[in-house]
């Protein structure tokens, strides 16, 4: 049946030519949606997700939520587990590694596609690669590829020749990538949405929001969108659709309301949901899903501007701070000090723990420094951003006599509007891209286009490129003495290491699996059967 659908889809891509050529993404859209079995018309998965900024071009994007959805619609070399989040083979059917764990060679599918049946090739990840890491671009996850030997140099501008990075397409099929130094969290990074294949004939548009579909070439492709929704349906050119289970699935966009959310939840309208609700008003409590999560809710200062790139003057400001209070664990959150969530074999290190107005006094006074007379903080529209800032709010004012504004932005805009220096104090919910502690603490370093803090420190640099070619324990004591760099300099205020929340209908659906990444791969989805229970059967026969 494959086959047969395959020969049609080109013969009606012989049609569409002139079409395709003019507007790309409609054409394919009409294919695909051609070409889906009627049988599986009426199956639907719905699944609600915050409203959110979404750019479609995975090579520019940055929310958790498009995390998410970019499972669906793309696929890279490598993916992850759904269940141990390990990386396993995806369009890289195969990979070899040389002897001093370097070099590596991905061996690509000859049958995996683009949904408009153009082959993915070992030429569009080194394109789509080279892409991210071109100066100037702003692709916010590019430092992840500072391991490849001669990228950081190339991201920087230090180097202009593109064959003087080690990415190269040995030929159609076959992807070298060689490494600066052994590394062994690459293949993790490898599972990230911004490394995935672009499409040759969108490699150059930037700007995807415009395009009615996106032209990805994952097992679902978008076939209707608008802001508040969007249909995914599954693609019959995907490598390995014939495990696809779910054939559609729609996309709600909710709002920050948890009566609605939960009243949709209950009534079946929504099944699997990440947005708010209400714990109370959920029927069966056992879809209510929480886990532990690598992740880390912090407050930070913007060093790019004066005086908050004073070290001194932080730490005074962190020391005033109600801490006890602000990590009170009576909310839902275990209460942090430090940046990277606990990992085995990870060395814990201490952080600015207690209150203390006399030393942040007597630090501001004992060097001279004086603070200005507003201190702006810059939170999105959220009830904990809100009482930690408040609470900031309070403290300095009454220990330091200053006036402290607090800015509230629409949390859609509010990560974008972190990029402009019109704030000292801004917060972030950082969930990890991998399963790794780096994930936490390269994004620090002063070349990252991540560090929106601004924050510099070539002691910490130096500890966190000598970690890239470390492995085991020796690995982690270097990376958590830069996080003890990173503390003590206060650039954050650490507030708590938060859980997954999911509101997950378990009764329908299977291949939803809860981990520390909050990642969860939609092409594993599943309906479950309905099965009439034993006892039920029997009191039929019997009544008959």
């Amino acid at each position: 049946m494959y086959k047969k659908i395959f020969i049609c889809f080109f013969i009606f891509q012989i049609l569409l030519s002139a079409t395709i050529s003019a507007d790309p993404i409609k054409p394919l859209s009409e294919t695909n949606e051609m070409l889906q079995d009627s049988s599986d018309s009426l199956t639907k998965l719905v699944i609600g997700f915050p409203h959110g900024l979404i750019e479609y071009n995975p090579l520019y994007t940055y929310s958790s939520t498009e995390a998410q959805l970019y499972t669906a619609l793309y696929e890279g070399l490598v993916s992850y587990d759904p269940f141990t989040l390990q990386p396993i083979p995806a369009v890289a059917e195969k990979w070899d590694i040389s002897s001093n764990k370097k070099e590596f060679l991905f061996y690509l599918r000859n049958d995996s596609y683009y949904w408009d049946g153009v082959n993915v090739t070992a030429k569009d990840f080194c394109k789509s690669w080279l892409k991210m890491l071109m100066p100037g671009n702003n692709s916010e996850y590019a430092f992840l590829l500072d391991i490849v030997e001669g990228a950081e140099q190339f991201r920087k501008g230090e180097i202009t020749d593109p064959q003087d990075v080690g990415i190269k397409a040995i030929d159609e099929y076959v992807l070298k990538v060689v490494l600066n130094s052994p590394a062994e969290h690459f293949l993790k990074i490898l599972c990230h949405h911004s490394f995935v294949p672009v499409h040759p004939s969108f490699i150059d548009k930037k700007v995807w929001t415009d395009l009615p579909s996106a032209p990805g070439n994952g097992p679902y492709y978008i076939l209707k969108k608008n802001e508040n929704s969007l249909i995914l349906t599954k693609n019959l050119l995907y490598w390995n659709e014939q495990n696809v289970k779910i054939s559609n699935i729609e996309i709600v966009f909710i709002d920050d309301n948890p009566e609605i959310n939960s009243k949709l939840f209950n009534e079946g309208k929504i099944q699997w949901l990440t947005g708010s609700f209400s714990s109370e008003l959920i029927k069966e409590k056992k879809h209510i899903i929480f886990n532990a999560s690598f992740a880390a809710n912090y407050f930070f200062f913007n060093s790019k501007n004066e005086p908050w790139d004073n070290e001194t003057l932080r730490q005074a400001l962190v020391l005033a701070a109600p801490l006890e209070k602000i990590r009170d664990n009576n909310f839902l959150f275990f209460p942090a000090s430090t940046l990277v969530p606990p990992i085995p074999d990870y060395p814990q290190i201490t952080g600015f723990e207690k209150q203390d107005k006399e030393k942040a006094v007597s630090l501001l006074k004992e060097n001279n420094l004086s603070l200005p007379k507003e201190l702006v903080i810059k939170i999105p529209e959220s009830f904990e951003s809100a009482r930690v800032a408040t609470m900031l709010k309070e403290s300095w004012e009454e220990i330091f006599g200053i006036a402290v504004k607090i800015n509230i932005m629409s949390y859609q805009n509010y990560y974008q509007d972190l990029k402009k220096d019109d704030y000292a104090l801004g917060t972030m919910s950082w969930i990890g891209d991998f399963p790794d502690p780096l994930t936490f603490l390269q994004m620090w370093t002063s070349s990252s286009n991540l560090n929106d803090a601004g924050y510099k420190n070539s002691a910490f640099d130096s500890d966190i490129t000598k970690s890239l070619s470390l492995i085991g324990r020796e690995r982690y004591e270097l990376l958590s003495k830069a996080e003890k760099k990173l503390i003590d300099s206060a650039i954050i205020l650490p507030v708590s290491f938060t859980p997954s929340i999911n509101l997950v209908n378990t009764d329908i659906i299977s291949g939803w699996y809860p981990n520390p990444i909050d990642i969860h791969p939609m092409k594993y989805f599943k309906f479950r059967k309905k099965i009439i229970p034993y006892g039920l059967v029997f009191a039929n026969l019997e009544h008959n």
